[in-house]
């Protein structure tokens, strides 16, 4: 998506016959996108960069202005696609920038200083979006070469020319200032050179219309990670989070004093990515810096544990912990520990003096709004004070961008405007991101089977509503999630019943596993065949997630109703209504942001059914060969 798409020409010629029109309904189709409006600097950095275009003879070029990345929610500030000699299509990265004063931070590379301000290097944040285009359109046919370049339209090109420099991905990164820019040759040569002409309009088709797929897992990243060779790309904030952490954690190394770092953020906003990729590069920094310390990744999630401690291997044995058996023992080398999933900590505020005990740096990542357990949670805000009432200083990021969710920025905001008491929604009509109820269960298991015979996976997650026994590691699994609906044809009363996911791995008489234990259940064959909770999910995410809303959550005149009585968790046996429905709101928010590409939500309850249909298109799924019809449970 774009705020304006179409030739540079085109663009030209609307602005230069009306140029308060043209601005104006770009402003709008912002709003449309986004939902906020674009800055007066954005504005006033369009018509440099178009003139200049124009200038070097690209008129015929294709432009899209604030070109969003699927994956993510964040955008590039201009995109320009040509056809390249040998048939590929050109793609070139404008990163667009207002600066007319910026300088190169010796000691960090990857920074500058404008304007007082130490940011991201601008040609730094062209590389991300590079990376991205690289790795996440991978479409072998598309035949895509990618380039970038910065443009400070406001800087003398001195300015300009003490920015320029090379990097893995991107190659050399052109910086065009001012008077660059009314260098036609320079121009030119900074977006491909003179072989460059239109692209045809089958290939601008195909090119927005490729699907964005991550390349690999935040599993797999770690493990690369701790090989030297991290491979997932941060953009934007992700860059500047990990980079002001990086600066921070060098200048602590030189201090006696005790200091933490705080990262915020929601889910999908990368925080267990920053993590990982901190575990990895603390070491290094320290060694360049001359002296050394060890990180330890630590989480209250046994399932992320598990998960990490798999993808790590053996030889990293240790370095993901549980974070109270971490405090336990006294550090014997200077530790910094990285705590992920701070909000599901319990008594995090007897935690916080041990920890500030032990260590003298430390990084806390959270995500308050993934409070989903009576006696788990703090602020970011008590948690500051927290730290500071102990002597210790603090430094706080905040991650407003998600990955998740095909990076629909619109489908989060959706779900918190739905799990709220506040005015209903306005219906769902976004298409950037797959969301739709199910008509029923069969029709949720159904579209749930269909993905993961096209080898995508899949999973179903309920709300703890059920019980979920314990049993003997051989035994059959219990189908306990009973769910019952009236079918319209019929008017009968269909069951379905489905097991939880198991404690324990089960295999067949050769020894593969057939059905996988909860800590894999996200990620391993035969997890779609059973039912995930809040607990095995949380922190984790997959292509497709069918939710189903259990009773202990419906809609009863025109607000929300929590039922704690319907839950099965156990810790939830006194908890008040109240108190309830926000966890309930952050449960249900979790579930219904685990899936990337898309969601199917299916509530048992048939007034909050029908009151979900109002909102969200509901979707019905071809029946499926192999939707299993489990026999009632004896």
């Amino acid at each position: 998506m774009y705020i304006h798409g179409g030739t540079i020409g085109d663009a030209a010629g609307l602005f230069e016959g009306a140029p308060g029109e043209f601005l104006a309904g770009c402003a709008r189709r912002f709003r449309e996108l986004h939902g906020n409006t674009a800055g007066d600097a954005e504005q006033r950095s369009w018509p440099p960069l178009l003139d200049a275009l124009m200038g070097a003879g690209l008129g015929e070029l294709w432009i899209g202005l604030e070109y969003s990345l699927q994956g993510n929610g964040k955008r590039v500030d201009a995109l320009v696609l040509g056809a390249g000699q040998d048939g590929s299509l050109r793609a070139v990265v404008v990163e667009l920038k207002q600066w007319s004063e910026c300088h190169p931070i010796d000691s960090e590379p990857d920074r500058v200083l404008a304007h007082g301000a130490v940011t991201t290097h601008p040609c730094v944040q062209a590389a991300g979006y590079v990376r991205y285009l690289r790795t996440w359109l991978r479409r072998a046919d598309l035949n895509l070469v990618v380039g970038a370049v910065t443009v400070l339209h406001n800087a003398a090109s001195s300015v300009a020319r003490a920015l320029r420099r090379s990097d893995t991905w991107a190659g050399e990164i052109p910086v065009l200032g001012r008077d660059d820019l009314e260098d036609h040759t320079a121009v030119l040569d900074a977006f491909g050179g003179a072989g460059l002409t239109a692209p045809s309009d089958e290939q601008v088709k195909d090119f927005l219309a490729t699907r964005h797929s991550p390349p690999m897992s935040v599993f797999d990243e770690f493990e690369r990670t701790l090989n030297g060779d991290p491979s997932m790309t941060l953009l934007d904030e992700q860059q500047d989070a990990l980079l002001e952490l990086q600066s921070r954690l060098r200048k602590a190394l030189d201090r006696p004093d005790r200091h933490v770092l705080i990262v915020t953020g929601g889910p999908g906003t990368g925080k267990t990515v920053i993590a990982t990729r901190l575990v990895a590069t603390i070491p290094r920094l320290a060694k360049r810096h001359g002296t050394t310390c060890t990180t330890r990744y630590l989480t209250p999630s046994g399932t992320l544990r598990w998960q990490l401690s798999r993808a790590a291997g053996p030889g990293a044995d240790g370095l993901v912990r549980n974070t109270r058996d971490y405090l336990k023992a006294i550090p014997r080398e200077r530790h910094v520990p990285i705590i992920d999933e701070a909000q599901r900590i319990k008594d995090l505020a007897d935690v916080v003096p041990k920890l500030l005990n032990a260590t003298r740096l430390s990084v806390i990542f959270l995500d308050e709004r993934q409070i989903i357990h009576p006696e788990e949670g703090i602020t970011a805000d008590a948690l500051e004070k927290l730290i500071r009432d102990h002597g210790a200083d603090t430094t706080r990021i905040d991650l407003v961008h998600q990955f998740r969710c095909g990076g629909s920025q619109r489908y989060l905001h959706w779900i918190d405007d739905l799990l709220s008491q506040g005015p209903t929604p306005q219906p769902w009509t976004a298409d950037d991101y797959d969301f739709a109820t199910s008509a029923n269960p069969d029709d949720l298991e159904a579209w749930v089977n269909a993905h993961n015979d096209l080898g995508t996976t899949a999973r179903i997650s309920a709300g703890f509503c059920w019980p979920w026994a314990d049993r003997p590691a051989k035994s059959p699994l219990n189908r306990e999630v009973e769910l019952k609906w009236e079918d319209p044809l019929t008017d009968e009363i269909r069951n379905r019943y489905l097991p939880w996911n198991s404690r324990y791995v089960m295999r067949d008489a050769e020894e593969n596993i057939i059905v996988p234990h909860s800590q894999a259940w996200a990620t391993d064959p035969g997890g779609h065949e059973q039912v995930g909770c809040i607990y095995t999910t949380q922190g984790l995410e997959y292509p497709y997630s069918a939710v189903i809303m259990g009773p202990d959550l419906v809609r009863r005149n025109d607000q929300w109703e929590a039922r704690p009585e319907c839950s099965e968790d156990p810790v939830m046996s006194d908890v008040s209504p109240d108190r309830y429905l926000r966890l309930a709101f952050n449960i249900y928010r979790v579930l219904l942001t685990r899936g990337s590409r898309g969601c199917r939500l299916y509530s048992t309850d048939p007034d909050t059914q029908a009151y979900l249909e109002q909102l969200i298109p509901t979707k019905v799924s071809a029946p499926h060969p192999k939707l299993r019809s489990w026999p009632t449970p004896t």
